[in-house]
């Protein structure tokens, strides 16, 4: 599995936070951001709260970066900021679908082609798990939580293992591939800030 160097990870996240406001703009209110006209708070230190809980994860700098952005209402508890990492996810795989449609429509084998398509469907199903979750946190339910991230590093797993298969295909020179591992640390990170997140009251 690839790690991602400390310049893919700015460039990443500087293209999901640009194609976040464009989500805002078109679709209105999320959850994490009820109001269509209120753009994400971007500090210019990073909360100490949130370094805390971040640095509990594999990827702190990732974790950092991706979920300042949805620091709305200025909570910094546990299950606030998974739900900030959870909408980070969500606009990470939205940025994976079209990079992976327009990968879709470039020239290729009919191999290439059939492993793009299923990567696009692992895509749409790990979308929808990011949303399962959002919606799970808020019950404070933390076994699905876990259960639906779990899945999410999963679908990004069946996308790389099926192009795997052939050991003579350079899968690195895809566009989406570095959109993959991101989705897969957000996941991983969202899975370590979920621990403690729901305690007993």
């Amino acid at each position: 599995m690839e790690i991602l160097n400390m310049n893919h990870i700015h460039i990443l996240l500087l293209i999901i936070s640009i194609f976040s406001l464009v989500t805002f703009n078109f679709n209105g209110a999320t959850a994490a951001n009820p109001h269509p006209q209120t753009k994400p708070a971007r500090p210019s230190t990073l909360n100490p709260a949130i370094k805390k809980i971040c640095d509990s994860t594999d990827y702190s700098a990732v974790c950092a970066s991706s979920v300042v952005p949805y620091l709305i209402n200025g909570k910094t508890d546990r299950a606030s900021v998974l739900i900030m990492q959870v909408n980070a996810g969500i606009h990470a795989t939205e940025r994976g679908i079209q990079i992976t449609k327009r990968a879709m429509n470039q020239p290729s084998t009919s191999y290439v082609a059939q492993r793009v398509n299923l990567c696009l469907q692992e895509y749409d199903s790990a979308l929808d798990d990011w949303k399962g979750a959002l919606g799970f946190v808020k019950a404070r339910r933390e076994f699905e939580v876990a259960n639906v991230l779990t899945t999410i590093v999963s679908h990004t797993s069946v996308c790389e293992d099926s192009f795997a298969e052939d050991p003579t295909f350079n899968m690195s020179t895809f566009p989406f591939v570095k959109i993959n591992d991101l989705i897969r640390t957000m996941a991983g990170s969202a899975l370590s800030i979920r621990i403690n997140a729901f305690p007993e009251k």
